[in-house]
């Protein structure tokens, strides 16, 4: 799993930064459609963004359902669908009262979510490095295993990328941006 990860991890940084290119390149509100339309085809645009639409419609239902996991995982005594409602009337709550709101609880989230990394990162490091009293050291055990197939790194790469989603929604934002060349921040290569 830690190897697909950051097999995924490299495949969206690729794709962020050409994001980051496109997005000085055509300021236009509809990220990869525009994209797409603009550079290949404006047939391949229009199928691209009916399938940016999917993602946005399904996006919020997936993670309805990955809180339901979570959470029936942690508390089993209480009913599954009670989740997935409190979830759903959360987020209503949040974004039906301002968006000043919606940013900060944004924002708590992300906090929350770069204080999982740095604790990943440091069990990582700690499990790599062989870990305390093991003898071991620089372990390659959570990467690379005995049994790994290279058919099943794509494949959990793959799916994984569904976790990276939800950048790309910054640049549909480029249109509303003042001088987007310059304020969207992009990759400097």
């Amino acid at each position: 799993m830690p190897t697909a990860y950051v097999i995924a991890l490299l495949a969206m940084l690729f794709t962020a930064a050409s994001y980051g290119k496109m997005v000085k390149i055509y300021p236009q509100a509809g990220s990869s459609y525009t994209y797409t339309q603009k550079t290949i085809s404006p047939h391949l645009g229009f199928l691209v963004g009916w399938s940016s639409l999917l993602d946005y419609l399904f996006l919020p239902m997936v993670n309805g359902i990955l809180t339901k996991i979570y959470l029936t995982a942690l508390f089993p005594e209480v009913y599954p669908w009670i989740w997935v409602v409190a979830f759903v009337l959360l987020m209503t709550v949040i974004n039906l009262f301002n968006v000043n709101l919606a940013a900060n609880f944004n924002s708590f989230l992300v906090f929350f979510q770069m204080l999982v990394i740095v604790i990943f990162g440091a069990l990582v490091v700690k499990g790599v490095m062989g870990g305390e009293g093991t003898g071991e050291v620089l372990s390659v055990q959570p990467f690379i295993g005995p049994d790994m197939e290279i058919s099943t790194l794509i494949t959990g790469a793959t799916i994984l990328c569904f976790s990276f989603l939800g950048f790309d929604a910054v640049t549909t934002l480029s249109e509303e941006t003042p001088n987007p060349s310059k304020t969207v921040p992009g990759p400097s290569f």
